[in-house]
């Protein structure tokens, strides 16, 4: 359903990203393979260092969380 979507916009949670097909994961935040890149990426407050400045996000988080909270 990716129609008419635009960089930069935004979502209530990801289950309506994964509705738009915008953004499948579950919880990891970028979306894409290391031979071709970033399809997307989910900035969700997560991470302290997160920035988002609406024109550029400086995005610290990847792998290294612990989701059962032993890190």
């Amino acid at each position: 359903r990716n129609r008419g979507v635009l960089v930069g916009e935004t979502w209530e949670d990801r289950m309506e990203c994964r509705q738009w097909g915008t953004h499948f994961p579950h919880v990891a935040g970028i979306a894409g393979q290391s031979t071709h890149g970033a399809q997307s990426v989910a900035l969700s407050g997560g991470y302290v260092d997160d920035e988002d400045h609406g024109e550029w996000f400086l995005y610290t988080g990847s792998g290294g969380r612990d989701l059962s909270g032993n890190k």
